[in-house]
């Protein structure tokens, strides 16, 4: 059944690409088949791919980690084809890990043909494509030797460190030299740089900063100095992996004065953690708390609240309607900014709005105390994560319009993607929602580039139509869900008093570039492996030698490479003759065809 749903899929897109109505003067298909006497033989321009673990479906592979390097393309070889014959179909056959996460378009560009990729284990970083082209109408029916491409999914920094757990219990003893806490270990699942965590005490209360340090050798947590005994110190871990995502930890550390307090062996109940607490709590005036009579069990609970929570919203329930005649609770530390409030009941609300951005975490240290007589009787300790939602759109840092100016005079020579200046943008939220996407509105993403972070370039070869003055467009967008975006306006100068092009002589190589989602190439099924491409032959002689590659950009003819002309001096600057050409030839994507100079044309 697959077999024949596939061989249905093929016979459509065949009939799609041969019955496009074409030009007068090409020659019309014929649905004779002809006489193959050579296969058809691949080439590639790299077998090696880059994709960025971000990617969008329909981003093209590139053949280089760099955003801005060329797109990885795939070029069709026949000597069969010669000037007259109908035009030749091919079938791209695709196999390998990666013939379901990728395509190949018309024009021969590898693309990512799914809605997102991860390169995070358990999943793949690198996919092995294995491509063959097989003659379509042709006698016999001939195919290429396979040619194996390796697409590397480059990793970026989309997870936090995780630390085993978010909250620890530790007891130490009060007095002493450097002694152990408790071991603190987070783990980030990125490669490279993005999963190499550091720590750092972010918080300590009851004025201990400099009685706490962390080691990173061991992942211990250490007690430097002397501490009172019965207190119980509040220490803020904070993991923070090399893309800058951070996350925190709680450790709470009991101090104690071994002369006066015992360990009980008794277990304590499931979910719950057990360490000694200030024995003058536990006490009744005149008397003084010993062995097992002084411990108490502490109750934990984590829970998350998104910061767009309006107030009066329930947290969590520590009690019920039934115990809040015995019993009632107060929240005793933890709520310095009053974000949160505590009924008779236990049941704790969200008393004001809360801000991430200010402060992401609270730790809220509750007693729970008995009616009649009125004593203590526990602690519950609840750490509330504020979660962040997409509430700030991305923010230009400089004033606009952003003013980029660029001299040539004491530059030697223009190279491609030559760095013009850096724009400042920021996003207050965090992970997706604060990661930022930048591009250029057409039609200056033709002449421009811009990464992510920020770096504007030129987009290419630096060409004569990079003089003077540009009035970019640049958005801004971030990952959240919906998503957020701000525009900037963008200003670029670029001058000389006396301007000479580079010396090495122009090429007719046409940068393929893409700068948004919706100029990228059409999707397919990935279920459909099997992808088709015409060529048309030249009218004009051709000698033997002659290679025909589909799906490329056809190029200018020449019979000399053209000498570099001295450009006037700016503003009166005139663009080269070559180039004038090259814009005015109209490229545009659609059907391959090949040309008379031995590749295909758009």
């Amino acid at each position: 059944m697959m077999r024949n749903r596939r061989r249905s899929t093929l016979l459509l897109l065949s009939f799609l690409l041969i019955f496009t109505p074409i030009r007068a003067q090409e020659p019309q298909i014929s649905d004779q088949p002809v006489v193959s006497n050579h296969a058809p033989v691949l080439q590639v321009s790299s077998t090696e791919g880059f994709l960025a673990e971000t990617a969008e479906i329909g981003t093209t592979v590139r053949v280089s980690p760099n955003s801005q390097s060329e797109s990885l393309q795939i070029l069709v070889n026949d000597e069969d084809l010669q000037p007259g014959m109908p035009p030749a179909t091919y079938q791209y056959i695709l196999t390998g890990l990666g013939a379901t996460i990728f395509a190949v378009d018309q024009r021969g560009y590898v693309y990512l043909n799914v809605p997102k990729i991860d390169a995070d284990p358990p999943n793949p970083s690198t996919y092995q494509l294995n491509v063959e082209a097989r003659e379509v109408n042709t006698i016999p029916t001939r195919r290429s030797d396979p040619v194996t491409i390796t697409i590397h999914i480059l990793d970026v920094n989309d997870n936090s460190p995780q630390f085993e757990q978010p909250i620890y219990m530790a007891n130490t003893t009060a007095n002493g030299d450097e002694r152990d806490v408790v071991r603190v270990v987070a783990t980030d699942v990125d490669s490279g740089a993005f999963g190499q965590v550091t720590y750092s005490i972010a918080q300590v209360t009851n004025g201990a900063e400099d009685k706490f340090r962390y080691e990173p050798a061991t992942n211990m947590l250490l007690a430097t100095g002397p501490l009172v005994a019965g207190e119980r110190y509040q220490v803020v871990i904070e993991a923070t992996d090399g893309g800058g995502r951070s996350s925190q930890a709680i450790v709470i550390v009991l101090a104690m004065d071994p002369t006066q307090l015992t360990f009980s062996s008794l277990a304590p109940l499931p979910g719950m953690e057990t360490f000694m607490p200030n024995p003058l709590a536990m006490t009744t005036p005149g008397s003084l708390a010993t062995s097992a009579e002084s411990e108490e069990t502490i109750q934990t609970f984590v829970t998350e609240v998104n910061e767009n929570t309006p107030p009066n919203t329930v947290v969590v329930s520590l009690g019920d309607e039934s115990s809040k005649d015995l019993t009632y609770f107060n929240i005793v530390g933890g709520n310095e900014e009053g974000k949160f409030g505590i009924d008779d009941a236990g049941t704790i609300v969200t008393a004001d709005e809360l801000d991430r951005e200010k402060t992401a975490m609270y730790s809220l240290q509750v007693e729970t105390r008995s009616r009649n007589p009125d004593q203590h009787l526990y602690w519950t300790l609840v750490q509330v994560t504020v979660m962040d939602v997409n509430d700030n759109a991305p923010v230009f840092t400089d004033p606009q319009p952003i003013r980029l100016r660029l001299s040539i005079d004491d530059i030697e020579q223009l190279t491609a993607n030559m760095i013009i200046g850096k724009i400042g943008v920021e996003d207050a939220d965090s992970d997706d929602n604060g990661r930022l996407e930048l591009r250029i509105m057409p039609p200056h993403n033709k002449l421009f580039a811009i990464s992510n972070e920020g770096i504007l370039s030129v987009n290419g070869d630096f060409t004569a139509a990079h003089f003077g003055e540009h009035d970019l467009t640049i958005v801004a967008r971030d990952h959240g869900e919906p998503s957020l975006e701000t525009r900037a306006r963008v200003q670029i100068s670029i001058f000389g008093t006396l301007i000479t092009m580079a010396t090495v002589a122009p090429t007719n190589e046409v940068f393929e570039y893409t700068s948004s989602v919706e100029e990228e190439p059409q999707t397919t099924n990935p279920d459909e492996l099997l992808q088709t491409v015409t060529m048309v032959p030249s009218t004009k002689n051709q000698g033997p030698s002659q290679q025909i590659f589909s799906s490329f950009p056809s190029t200018i003819e020449q019979t000399q490479q053209p000498e570099f002309p001295q450009f006037p001096t700016f503003p009166t600057l005139s663009p080269h003759p070559q180039l004038n050409t090259r814009n005015a030839s109209g490229l545009a994507a659609g059907t391959s065809v090949a040309s008379d100079g031995g590749q295909a044309s758009q």
